[in-house]
Formats: structure tokens, C-alpha cells, sequence
């Protein structure tokens, strides 16, 4: 049975209440530099929703885990936690880095994803007793938070960086974003949006994230040149708790699966070539069993309704076209490591079985961790 202390699904581990934020810091500037990529537009993550996750990312959320005995980070130790400058934000960083070590690591063995490769975290501290850097990067970047993969190839998948909200007000931008025409965003607002751009740019993802004492700022970045560059940005409450809330912890975690999904590159394109996450295929397996819907990040598969079928319906969702095919011409038909698997599945050796927390954290965990 597990305690108080052990999570029984990933989505009790990631949507806790955390104790509010005190900022102490004064009105300060961003820094800015003209060679940072610039916006031709700046808009709203509209499918960034609990609704979306749920609907692709629900079924390894919800699970139960209660057997493997996750011990949960408390959020007590924020307690009293306050920010004089950007560099207290770290604190805040540094929680999200210790939760991220167990959730992302669960959902990619549970998922089947870069198999033969262990994740790597960095963060820098708010002592600078380790200050983190891009591994991708020509000349020393330092940077507050790096999730990434011990491939050199692909070393990066969620870039992100903090600042106080006396530096960048958010809502401020959001309410901008709501009452100017597209790509009339200019001044303070924006300089963060694109110096994180350009952290994205060097590192190779599209997936970055500015965290403020109130929330967490998940972004997504794509280019159709220079100087064409569009932010999607979604801000999350840093106050946010419970199972029915998208909270910080599970914005994150969720970047992160969408950078390690199956099929999917995560650097920044043009936007035609980016893929919503919330488009689905439909599959058609047999005559008796018809057609299912299949995520086209999760690879999740869901019935599919009558509606599903018709190419002119609302319930096709933001697809591009019906792209139905037969399931003996997709892989994963026969992927042992789709996530319809249950935990412990003796057919999946990916699958978390009784050894899997046994070594989970000498062996997947690599250096550079700070805290």
C-alpha cells in the first residue's frame, strides 16, 4: 500500500499544491540584444489545454503506480521561498528539475521512447554552486534548465530560464496579445520571448519555457525565416493544484513528451510543418474492428466515431486531412511498446515491471544534475 509520501498516478505527483511565490525584486530591464530572432507574431497556445493533454497523455497519467512507490518531493520546502532577483527564480526551476527526474523518466519507459538513451537534467542553482550550459552551443551558454538525452545528436529537448515578474509581467503580454493586431508585439514584453528563442535556436528544440514567481510560461517557437519567427506561448499558474487543473509541473512534463515523441523532430521549422498536439490519424484495423483514432504524438489509440470518419465534421479536430490507413502498414501495430501496454506487461520488456524501480535511478539519471 502506498504511504503519503508515494504517488499512486504521475498526475497526483504533478499537480500538488505549492505555497505561493513572495516577490521582493524591484522594476528592473530585460536584457536585449538586436540579434536575437524577432516576431512576426506572438499568439496564444490555444490547444495547449488540460482537455488536449488528457485526451493524448491521460492514459500514463492516470495510472496507477501506487506498487513502484515514487517518493513525492514536498512542496513544503518552498515554504518562505522569496525572489530579490532573476536568480531566485531557480528555486522554483530546482522543484520542477526534481520532479521532472521521476515523472519523465516513468512516461518514457512506460511509453517505449528513445530507447537506448538515458535522459539528462541540468539546472542552474540559485547559489551558482552549478551553473548549467547548452551542450549544443559553439561557445559557453549558460542557461537555468536543460532536460535532454545523452545523444549527442540530439542532446536537447526543453530549454528554459527564470525571471522575476517585476521583470516580465505576463499578463501584461497576454493582455497585449488580446488587444493589439498580430505582430504589433514590440518593447520590454517581447525581449524575453526572444532571447528564449534564441537559447531554443542554439540548443535545437522548439520547446522552451520562462518561469516567474506566478506562473509558468510554456513556449513554442517556429520560423519561416528571419525576422519571421512566431512565439505560441501558454502562461500556467504557478498557485494551481489538483487532478482537475493543468498545472506547472504537468506543463512541463508535458513539453517534454511532446519533444521525445515517436515520428516527430522538436526543432524549431516553419509552422506548416509542425504537427497541432491535437491532431490524430484514423486507422482502420479490421472489418469487425473498424476504424480507431490514433494520437499523432502519444500514439494513444481511442474509438472512432461515426463523426470521425467524415472529413467535413468539427470532430475531426484540427486535422489536416483524414488520413486513414490499415494498421498492418503502420509499425506501431505490432510496436511492443505501445502505450495501450499495461504496467507490467511480461510481453513488453519496457514495460514497468517489478525490477524497474529497483535500478531505475542509478542507471537513467546521468551526471550533471544540480541540486
Amino acid at each position: 500500500m502506498a504511504s503519503k509520501d508515494t504517488a499512486t498516478s504521475l498526475r497526483q505527483l504533478l499537480t500538488q499544491k505549492k505555497p505561493p511565490i513572495h516577490c521582493l525584486s524591484k522594476v528592473g530591464k530585460n536584457s536585449t540584444n538586436s540579434l536575437w530572432p524577432d516576431f512576426r507574431e506572438v499568439e496564444i497556445w490555444e490547444d495547449f489545454t488540460l482537455k488536449n493533454l488528457n485526451e493524448s497523455y491521460g492514459h500514463v497519467l492516470d495510472e496507477d503506480v501506487s506498487n513502484f512507490e515514487l517518493v513525492m518531493p514536498q512542496p513544503q520546502k518552498l515554504e518562505d521561498t522569496v525572489t530579490v532577483q532573476d536568480k531566485d527564480v531557480r528555486n522554483l526551476i530546482g522543484w520542477h528539475d526534481d520532479l521532472m527526474q521521476i515523472a519523465v523518466q516513468v512516461a518514457k519507459r512506460r511509453l517505449g521512447l528513445r530507447i537506448g538513451h538515458s535522459l539528462t537534467y541540468r539546472y542552474s542553482t540559485a547559489d551558482a554552486s552549478f551553473l548549467a550550459h547548452l551542450p549544443t552551443a559553439s561557445c559557453q551558454t549558460l542557461v537555468d534548465h536543460v532536460i535532454g538525452l545523452d545523444d549527442p545528436l540530439d542532446p536537447v529537448l526543453v530549454v528554459g530560464f527564470g525571471r522575476t515578474v517585476q521583470k516580465w509581467n505576463c499578463p501584461r503580454l497576454v493582455a497585449q496579445l488580446r488587444n493589439l493586431p498580430r505582430g504589433k508585439q514590440t518593447g520590454q514584453l517581447v525581449w524575453p520571448l526572444r532571447q528564449l528563442a534564441n537559447t531554443c535556436q542554439k540548443a535545437g528544440t522548439r520547446y522552451g519555457y520562462i518561469q516567474t514567481e506566478e506562473a509558468l510560461v510554456v513556449c513554442c517557437f517556429s520560423s519561416n525565416g528571419p525576422g519571421l519567427w512566431k512565439a505560441a506561448i501558454m502562461p500556467v499558474p504557478w498557485t494551481g493544484h489538483g487532478v482537475q487543473v493543468l498545472t506547472t509541473e504537468l506543463a512541463l512534463w508535458w513539453l517534454c513528451m511532446l519533444a521525445m515523441a515517436p515520428d516527430h523532430g522538436h526543432r524549431v521549422v516553419r509552422e506548416e510543418h509542425m504537427t497541432r498536439i491535437n491532431e490524430w490519424d484514423v486507422v482502420y484495423l479490421d472489418q469487425e474492428r473498424g476504424c480507431m483514432r490514433r494520437h499523432r504524438y502519444s500514439h494513444v489509440m481511442m474509438p472512432a466515431e461515426a463523426s470521425w470518419l467524415d472529413p467535413e465534421s468539427s470532430a475531426m479536430g484540427n486535422t489536416n486531412s483524414l488520413n486513414v490507413a490499415h494498421a498492418s502498414s503502420l509499425a506501431f501495430a505490432h510496436n511492443p511498446h505501445d502505450p495501450m501496454t499495461t504496467l507490467g506487461d511480461p510481453n513488453n520488456p519496457h514495460s514497468l515491471d517489478s525490477d524497474f524501480f529497483s535500478d531505475i535511478f542509478a542507471e537513467e539519471f546521468t551526471e550533471g544534475y544540480a541540486g
